[in-house]
């Protein structure tokens, strides 16, 4: 039925698990579907990383994408000073800022969190909604990624898209964007 899906739904991009698919039912998967002119990927188990080849005959352009999880180390290390450093910016000037904040009081509360790194400036929106397994355990976040994008109706899926993508892919320059977008919400109280 996978030759009949990636017809119907125009699919050009095919990932594998290689924890739950054998490597033989990979290669003959990949045997099968190489004429659709479909891209290949195989998630190997227990990695952060994606082993990709746009052709089954040729080994030699095989690549390896890393995924920059949020639940990496480094990435540990520079979210925390990113919330540590924005405090402190927060805490040099903080009569101005509370001109542009709705709510000042758990403002200085969230910001006493954030020093005590109970909490993050920036946290994934499905930890408010519900646990959910597929993404990885952070603190909770005044802002989320939600924060940052402008439409009024945002569905559970569409949530937990930008959950998805801002987990996968962690960088800084995100959580600036979204304290920028979100930053009158930042005295939003963080339950």
């Amino acid at each position: 039925k996978l030759n009949e899906i990636i017809s119907i739904k125009k699919i050009n991009e095919v990932i594998f698990s290689a924890k739950d698919t054998s490597f033989q039912n990979i290669m003959a998967y990949m045997a099968i579907l190489g004429s659709n002119k479909v891209n290949f990927k195989i998630a190997p188990p227990e990695s952060m990383h994606i082993i990709g080849s746009n052709s089954v005959n040729s080994i030699g352009e095989f690549y390896i994408i890393d995924i920059n999880s949020i639940t990496k180390t480094e990435n540990i290390r520079k979210k925390r000073l990113f919330d540590l450093g924005l405090s402190i910016v927060f805490c040099l000037f903080l009569p101005i800022w509370l001109v542009f904040i709705r709510n000042r009081a758990h403002f200085i509360a969230n910001l006493c969190k954030v020093i005590t790194g109970s909490i993050s400036w920036v946290g994934l929106t499905q930890q408010k909604i519900r646990q959910n397994e597929l993404l990885p355990s952070t603190k909770k976040g005044v802002l989320t990624p939600a924060d940052k994008v402008r439409v009024v109706a945002k569905t559970e899926i569409d949530l937990h898209q930008l959950d998805l993508i801002y987990a996968k892919d962690y960088q800084i320059v995100h959580d600036i964007n979204i304290v920028w977008k979100g930053f009158a919400k930042l005295g939003r109280q963080v339950i």
